[in-house]
């Protein structure tokens, strides 16, 4: 359930449209995505916070690899 919370569909997309084009500004990825640009920005910061996005030097956001793995240990 805290997986769902930080990881719902629409941000899910935008991990997606964001690895598609390499670095991009907020502002290009909510054109993209037809969405709000503080909505988009919000999602980025969040993303940001559990290392799943990256800001460059030049101030871009990107995604830098191809694939994110969870494991989720179980009570015995």
């Amino acid at each position: 359930q805290a997986l769902q919370k930080h990881l719902p569909p629409n941000r899910f997309k935008l991990l997606n449209v964001l690895h598609k084009p390499g670095p991009s500004k907020p502002t290009a990825l909510a054109k993209a995505l037809h969405r709000q640009y503080l909505n988009v920005h919000t999602d980025i910061k969040e993303l940001e916070m559990l290392g799943l996005v990256e800001k460059n030097e030049k101030g871009l956001y990107l995604v830098p690899w191809d694939e994110i793995s969870t494991v989720i240990k179980l009570a015995a």
